[in-house]
């Protein structure tokens, strides 16, 4: 066995040598006995259906667990395009050095790795802005404050609004979607109505879902006859987060259909209406371009 001292800095190196996140594969049980403070827990039984809580895979990523987790975790993550910059094999010893760092953890406590959209983040600063004009602008949001997020997908930011407080319905047409949702709100525990409706093939979908809303949020969704009902949802004084792609994207990637492709100035169009906050076009890392897009109900 390596002197003590040579597998204290291996760890210490392990930990703190970047930032990158440390994902740790090994049962829960292992898991909440001891594990590296900073580390997220993935186990290998459900890493594959948990994958879409990683950050995206141009992130590099270290790994914990015995030699069989790593093997076959290494492998499925690598099929997936992540790149393993380092792995740890576990041993149980290595809890005293944790300790003794100041690394250890216990229990079931484990880092967020997923983030919600850039649009969520964006406006959920605006609320907290020391601005006095912009947060003037969000008086009437009150803490029983509601969110409805068409085309949900994975749910992540669903589950992030919930986090901090709002009162979220979210809607896709693919069952697998809302089952990723549910799993990850019960992770978060929070709570999610959810509905699962074609808003293009159901008639008057949007109005299956109850009650108006302080914020609909829609991205990288683009359906125009369901502009003028999202209109409607919208609570007086509520707002619209809308960020999806623009034409000229599909000379770069996806799409490339003219019916999922915003014209320069469509939203400020249909919510002429509305006391427009932002309406920037934002081209992606690849080059496409996208609208961001808030407007407040007047």
């Amino acid at each position: 066995m390596a002197p003590i001292k040579k597998v204290d800095q291996l760890i210490l190196s392990f930990v703190t040598s970047d930032n990158l996140p440390i994902v740790d594969l090994r049962p829960d049980s292992e898991y909440q006995k001891g594990h590296i403070k900073s580390s997220s827990h993935f186990p290998l039984e459900n890493l594959i259906e948990r994958v879409f809580q990683l950050p995206a895979n141009s992130v590099g990523l270290k790994l914990v667990g015995n030699e069989h987790e790593l093997e076959i975790g290494k492998s499925i993550l690598v099929e997936r395009g992540y790149h393993i910059e380092s792995v740890l094999n576990w041993r149980n010893d290595y809890l005293s050095i944790l300790e003794r760092n100041n690394l250890l953890s216990e229990g079931a406590t484990s880092e967020r790795l997923w983030q919600p959209s850039p649009a969520v983040e964006h406006f959920l600063s605006l609320i907290k802005s020391s601005d006095p004009a912009i947060r003037a602008l969000f008086d009437d949001l009150n803490a029983s404050k509601c969110a409805l997020d068409i085309a949900c997908g994975a749910g992540r930011d669903a589950v992030y609004l919930a986090m901090q407080g709002w009162q979220v319905s979210a809607v896709d047409y693919l069952p697998q979607m809302l089952e990723k949702l549910s799993a990850l709100s019960q992770f978060h525990q929070v709570s999610i109505n959810s509905f699962l409706l074609d808003l293009e093939k159901t008639a008057d979908a949007l109005n299956k879902i109850p009650g108006l809303f302080d914020l609909v949020l829609v991205v990288r969704y683009l359906h125009r006859p369901l502009l003028n009902a999202i209109k409607q949802k919208i609570k007086p004084g509520g707002f619209i987060v809308y960020h999806t792609f623009m034409q000229g994207s599909e000379k770069i990637g996806r799409p490339k259909n003219p019916r999922f492709l915003l014209k320069k100035g469509e939203l400020a169009s249909q919510f002429s209406d509305f006391h427009i906050i932002s309406d920037e076009i934002i081209n992606l890392p690849d080059g496409r371009p996208t609208n961001f897009f808030i407007a407040k109900n007047k």
